[in-house]
């Protein structure tokens, strides 16, 4: 707004021992309930009007150490 280009970049820690299902919750793989969480975010930024320029998912490929990526 004062001309600035800013870049808003976010995240979700999806390794973090706190990344479990609500005992309640459907019955779903971890990788499955980080899927829901991570378009739930996105779904609340679009309804903000927020435009998040950057977002990163640590289950994403990217993240891990290149010894460790499928080639």
């Amino acid at each position: 707004m004062q001309g600035y280009h800013a870049v808003l970049t976010t995240g979700s820690d999806e390794h973090a021992s706190m990344w479990s299902a609500p005992p309640n919750a459907p019955a779903r793989t971890l990788q499955e309930f980080c899927d829901v969480i991570a378009a739930e975010f996105q779904r609340q930024w679009q309804l903000l009007g927020l435009q998040i320029d950057y977002f990163q998912r640590t289950t994403d490929p990217k993240t891990r150490p290149r010894s460790e990526r499928s080639v």
